[in-house]
């Protein structure tokens, strides 16, 4: 049984992409960068926004093209697929769900 995994999210930088940028093997650019998605959702009568950040992890010409346009607070859409990295660290467990990056759209205002 084949299972889907893609999602799709806008939100705004919580610092400029192209801090997280770095080059690897055959000098392919990779890195991260944050987005904070906002909602709003309703406590008793009012009205209130809730935001969740979102580290997003990408890698290639699209990723390398996309970062240098994408400043703090810059909106900006992503599509790709979830994954959840896990990690020890002083005898903790951690965990974290991530986006993997297959293309990156700056809107640009």
């Amino acid at each position: 049984m084949t299972n889907l995994n893609s999602v799709i999210m806008q939100g705004n930088l919580t610092k400029d992409a192209s801090e997280g940028m770095r080059r690897g093997a055959n000098d392919t650019a990779f890195g991260s960068f944050t987005i904070a998605v906002s909602k709003s959702v309703k406590n008793g009568d009012e009205w209130q926004d809730k935001t969740s950040f979102f580290r997003v992890k990408g890698f290639g010409r699209n990723y390398e093209n996309s970062v240098k346009w994408m400043t703090k607070g810059s909106s900006v859409i992503v599509e790709g697929t979830l994954e959840q990295e896990v990690w020890e660290k002083d005898g903790q467990k951690h965990s974290e769900n991530i986006i993997v990056a297959d293309r990156i759209y700056p809107t640009y205002k």
